[in-house]
């Protein structure tokens, strides 16, 4: 890297350049060595409107790259076993990934282990990653892999063991938000910040509103766009004036805790379609215990 600039001089042309905001100074003082003239700007949203629509081959593989994760995750629920830990789970993810051939992650990838009636599951936060899998584990998974230059998101809680009615009720609950909140969506009309009320007023009608993680009046979002990046603008945050268009695809991520109980997540990698939506990710919404 300190020979960087010497690189960029056959490469730069012009006085202006234009930057983003991941390692800004660096940049600054290295093209200031290029050539102390240089300008530089920020760009970081220049591409903003262009990467929101997606063409029909980056939809292609987003759409295989939620099928990858939805196979994954059911590879790892069904090879995991009773007091493996947290760390062994994920790296099972990592793992699979590696063997069939993707490049890379998303982000680092989270088996969140809470047990119940523990300190553990007194809060969301810190997840244990010695923590073993024994029954009454809520296991949240957050997983995401990168494929030739594109990501995906992807959320869903699993159960180790019997779980108490009011949780399984639960879980299903946030399913059923998540797909009220999909049925409703009109290309042209509906604005990417009423969609978190939508799953909000599904909750409230199955009477789980009190245990969603973002509720009307707290802060917090509940999701993103996604595409060459995993986190795309806008953000899925009440207010957002934008409209859904086709060919956007964002993550929907609607999330329970139950104190003592455990931590559940349900994300799912969304495309806006000429006349609604459709889910790119379909792990079977009623697999809950195991």
């Amino acid at each position: 890297m300190d020979q960087f600039e010497d690189e960029l001089c056959h490469i730069i042309d012009g006085r202006k350049i234009g930057i983003g905001k991941d390692c800004d100074d660096w940049f600054r003082r290295t093209l200031k060595e290029v050539d102390p003239e240089i300008e530089t700007v920020n760009v970081e949203t220049i591409f903003d409107d262009i990467r929101r629509i997606k063409d029909e081959t980056e939809i292609d593989k987003l759409r295989k790259l939620g099928k990858f994760t939805d196979d994954a995750v059911m590879y790892v629920v069904r090879h995991m076993r009773e007091g493996m830990t947290m760390f062994e789970c994920e790296r099972m993810i990592i793992d699979y990934g590696l063997t069939h051939g993707i490049q890379d992650l998303s982000f680092a990838p989270t088996c969140g282990f809470k047990t119940r009636n523990t300190k553990n599951a007194e809060n969301i936060e810190p997840f244990e990653p010695e923590r073993k899998l024994v029954p009454g584990t809520m296991v949240a998974f957050d997983i995401g892999y990168m494929d030739q230059g594109y990501c995906s998101d992807w959320g869903r809680t699993v159960y180790y063991g019997k779980a108490p009615e009011f949780v399984r009720k639960g879980y299903g609950v946030l399913h059923a938000a998540q797909c009220h909140m999909l049925s409703q969506i009109k290309p042209g009309v509906t604005r990417f910040g009423d969609l978190y009320d939508l799953i909000c007023d599904k909750a409230e009608e199955l009477g789980y509103y009190d245990y969603l993680r973002f509720r009307r009046d707290e802060p917090g979002g509940n999701g993103h766009h996604i595409g060459s990046e995993v986190h795309e603008v806008p953000f899925l945050i009440p207010g957002t004036g934008l409209v859904l268009q086709p060919g956007m695809v964002f993550c929907s991520e609607p999330k329970m805790f139950f104190p003592n109980e455990g931590y559940m997540r349900v994300e799912d990698m969304i495309l806006i379609t000429e006349n609604g939506a459709e889910f790119l990710t379909n792990f079977p919404r009623d697999l809950f215990e195991i």
